[in-house]
């Protein structure tokens, strides 16, 4: 689901401005990208309280696009967050899927003129994505789906200015329920066993690596 001009002027000059007030090395991740969230205690809570109001706007949009995504998933409704994400000329997210928290992501394309939009692919695997293209201030919907709602994006190395998003997102706490809701009770089984499975893998691994690092510790 696309929508132009989603934002009235004035929201969209704020979310504009709140990098400009804040310190952003703060909220520098790996590879310069800039995370900003709503419930982030950092930011400075007048801008908290102003991307909350914000979002309340608009809250009852993003549960009618995920009411006609998949009614049942409304039900699994608990939270939201509003985030800004810079990301620096030439980065590019690799094709991925969200955290299982998520039910929907609405993303509004902010800043600059011109940039790469979000690429959407049918498998992790898909040579001929489809592009939603940059537009300011349009918003691209998209439902949370186990293993389908690939997705990627990237920013524009010839572009001297950063991609500047705001990030729109309903979550759930009750991710099993959500997997369920995609998959019944038959795939869903396996797929829990297969999470599971993986978890105590890395749990595994973690354990074998800290033995490992008391071994040497003793050693010396």
């Amino acid at each position: 689901f696309i929508q132009d001009n989603f934002l009235e002027n004035e929201e969209f000059n704020y979310l504009l401005s709140i990098p400009k007030k804040i310190d952003l090395n703060l909220f520098t991740k790996p590879r310069g990208v800039i995370v900003i969230k709503s419930e982030d205690k950092r930011v400075p809570k007048d801008i908290r309280f102003n991307m909350e109001k914000m979002f309340k706007k608009y809250e009852n949009n993003c549960i009618q696009v995920l009411k006609n995504i998949n009614s049942r998933k409304t039900r699994l409704y608990d939270f939201y967050a509003v985030t800004i994400i810079i990301t620096p000329p030439g980065t590019v997210e690799k094709v991925h899927i969200d955290n299982y928290s998520k039910l929907l992501t609405g993303v509004i394309y902010l800043m600059p003129e011109k940039n790469y939009g979000t690429f959407l692919y049918s498998s992790k695997f898909d040579e001929n994505p489809l592009e939603v293209n940059w537009k300011r201030n349009r918003i691209l919907f998209f439902g949370n789906k186990y293993k389908e709602s690939w997705h990627s994006f990237k920013s524009d190395s010839d572009n001297s200015h950063p991609r500047i998003t705001c990030l729109l997102t309903l979550h759930t706490k009750r991710i099993n329920a959500h997997m369920l809701s995609d998959l019944g009770w038959f795939k869903f089984i396996f797929a829990f066993i297969e999470t599971k499975g993986r978890e105590n893998k890395d749990k595994f691994k973690r354990l074998v690596v800290n033995i490992l690092k008391k071994l040497n510790l003793k050693k010396s």
